[in-house]
């Protein structure tokens, strides 16, 4: 993947291109503010980032769409994306198109797909698998996937970084960016194979395979038992259930097996027994009858208490009928009411309280009466009540003879059946030990299990982390070679000695005898800027050869930067002999390895400087200068814009 064009639609319906030669060195130069280090924004945008980092000014308040033309192996691809709405910092409106003879759009995009579908897309088009995750550590379940946005890292590098003591790589300094490096640069490296996680699937199966085999071997085993042993005690069980006959001999395993495979052969008779369904009627009769019980037992029961009740009643009454009878006042309803019932002298009046007691006295009289004539009456009634429960108790308990005699001809009928099912399972076990036998001998359980087990070496060996670990060292050794001989040429500080990249630390770290310096200790911006364009083209140089899944361009921004004072122009500074030389070593490096990749590498290079050099000149694509800029002056409608 290379850039063939940044294309720019702008809101008043004009389209600003940026043109680059593929498999070559492009130069950008130009003066400050004309929109240069902008382009590494506006890439990275177009590529699905989370965020637009476009600055704001002319570029946003000018620009309506982003697109980039970029060069595949046989097609193109042009990916645009929506300038985000004032006050937004990102939009999801894309753009996507493939052909093998596209050219950009004359007319600007219009929404055909996701931000987050053109992240798929590209990751697929670079060559990473879609289903490819790398765990940042094991006791984090969360894994990273890795995707083209990973790869786009060792493509970037902003004029903030390309001289940086503190950091060797792009956006290095944002959260989390240095953890997912060092996990997904492996990947990158090859160190990690592209089906990590079929491989993993697999070795999961695998497993769970053996583990099946293992359990099988052990019924087996079982099965099988001691061999003779295991004979005996199947030919006994035979016997029992007359599968072979009693007084069949027992011998050597060999002609016990011949017993055992008669034995397998047996035919159980079918049971014909007869159905009984008067089992069912006889139950609901004892549903019914336990229905009336239960009526009568309620009936009976409030019964015996009126019984009870009217008892204690008449008792009641005879007690004060013998009260009254002892004061003589039961002769008192024979008196007259004209005469005194005590001195029995004439009364000229009647005495109204002796006929209240004459009145009284005689209801006493009639209730006690009433009372002993009903008692015989509810007595005799529970009675009857009582014969009827026990007649229907003496027919409940006839059913349930009737009941048990079935049910224990049932049980007769049920333990027959359990017969014939403890001959079929003696049958079962002795044709899988037969079975198992025939395995055994051919030794096909355990030819299956080594070779399940040498399946899981194979896979283990391939992602065991120490061997992972070896291929990134060997790989970052490879690409730590050729930075060494390379900050040779470019006479670097320190290049006397080795030079090794360090993942871990992601810095480059120089193995100076009994005390190695990092990035950080080298002294002068000239040496950082050297080590980080060594560092990128080396990799670049390993992804090529190796064919790595990353896009076969480099954007460096400014390198020239360290050799002019921030209050110097570039017009204006002149640079000194060492200077001219230690810079046209740097850019003679970027041409040299260019044009050995042979059409493979592509390197974007936006500077203010302009040696007057002629492979400098000739790698020149466009100039920023004197009113030239990104954004045409035209495209600025007003003057606070332009300023």
């Amino acid at each position: 993947m290379q850039i063939k064009e940044i294309v720019l639609y702008g809101k008043n319906g004009k389209i600003r291109k940026v043109e680059f030669h593929l498999g070559a060195t492009n130069i950008i130069t130009g003066d400050s503010t004309t929109g240069k280090s902008s382009l590494v924004d506006i890439l990275e945008y177009c590529f699905g980032s989370d965020t637009c980092t476009i600055p704001a000014g002319p570029i946003r308040e000018t620009v309506d769409w982003y697109g980039v033309l970029l060069q595949m192996k046989n097609e193109r691809i042009f990916i645009a994306r929506k300038n985000p709405n004032p006050g937004k910092n990102s939009s999801t409106k894309a753009y996507f198109e493939k052909n093998a003879k596209l050219t950009s759009p004359s007319k600007t995009p219009h929404e055909n797909i996701t931000t987050d579908v053109v992240r798929n897309k590209l990751t697929s088009e670079i060559g990473i698998p879609s289903e490819l995750k790398l765990s940042i550590s094991k006791n984090m379940n969360v894994p990273i996937s890795v995707n083209f946005n990973h790869s786009s890292l060792f493509c970037f590098q902003y004029q903030s970084e390309i001289a940086s003591k503190k950091i060797l790589f792009h956006r290095q300094d944002e959260e989390w960016i240095p953890k997912t490096l060092s996990v997904v640069t492996p990947y990158f490296l090859g160190a990690i194979p592209d089906n990590l996680m079929m491989l993993e699937f697999e070795l999961m199966k695998i497993r769970r395979e053996l583990f099946r085999l293992e359990q099988e071997e052990k019924e087996y085993a079982s099965i099988r038992g001691e061999g003779i042993s295991k004979t005996i005690g199947l030919i006994a069980e035979a016997k029992e259930y007359g599968l072979i006959p009693s007084n069949t001999q027992l011998g050597d395993i060999k002609h016990n097996q011949k017993i055992l495979e008669k034995a397998a052969k047996s035919q159980i008779e079918s049971l014909d027994l007869p159905k009984d369904s008067r089992l069912f009627e006889l139950q609901e009769k004892i549903k019914k009858t336990d229905k009336e019980l239960s009526y009568l037992d309620e009936k009976i029961s409030d019964l015996k208490k009126a019984h009870e009740e009217i008892a204690s009643y008449a008792t009641e009454m005879e007690f004060q009928k013998q009260r009254l009878d002892t004061l003589g006042l039961f002769d008192i309803l024979k008196h007259d009411s004209t005469v005194c019932p005590l001195c029995e002298s004439e009364l000229k009046t009647k005495i109204s309280q002796v006929n209240s007691i004459n009145n009284s006295i005689q209801d006493l009289a009639k209730s006690l009466e009433g009372t002993q004539k009903e008692k015989p009456h509810i007595q005799k009634y529970l009675n009857s009540l009582e014969d009827k429960r026990e007649k229907i108790i003496f027919d409940r308990n006839q059913l349930l003879t009737q009941i048990n005699s079935i049910l224990k001809y049932h049980q007769k009928e049920q333990d027959l059946r359990n017969i014939q099912m403890m001959k079929s399972e003696i049958i079962g076990k002795i044709k899988f030990w037969l079975e198992n036998v025939d395995a055994s001998d051919e030794n096909l359980g355990l030819k299956n299990t080594i070779k399940t087990k040498t399946k899981i070496e194979e896979i283990e060996k391939i992602l065991d982390d120490s061997l992972i670990e070896r291929k990134t060292k060997k790989a970052l050794n490879e690409i730590s070679d050729l930075m060494t001989e390379w900050s040779r040429e470019l006479e670097l500080e320190h290049s006397e000695y080795p030079i090794k990249l360090d993942l871990n630390k992601l810095t480059l770290i120089i193995e100076r005898d009994g005390n190695p310096i990092s990035l950080r200790n080298t002294g002068s911006g000239k040496n950082w800027m050297g080590y980080h364009i060594i560092t990128h083209l080396a990799l670049h140089q390993f992804f090529r050869k190796h064919s790595r899944p990353v896009p076969r361009f480099i954007i460096f921004d400014q390198p020239s930067q360290v050799y002019y004072p921030q209050d110097k122009s570039v017009k204006t500074k002149q640079l000194s002999s060492d200077d001219e030389k230690s810079l046209a070593r740097v850019f003679n490096l970027i041409f040299n390895t260019v044009e050995e990749s042979k059409g493979q590498l592509q390197v974007i290079i936006t500077e203010h400087a302009e040696p007057a050099d002629t492979k400098f000149q000739s790698c020149i694509r466009e100039r920023w200068r004197n009113g030239e800029k990104l954004i045409p002056l035209d495209w600025i409608s007003t003057k606070s814009e332009l300023k």
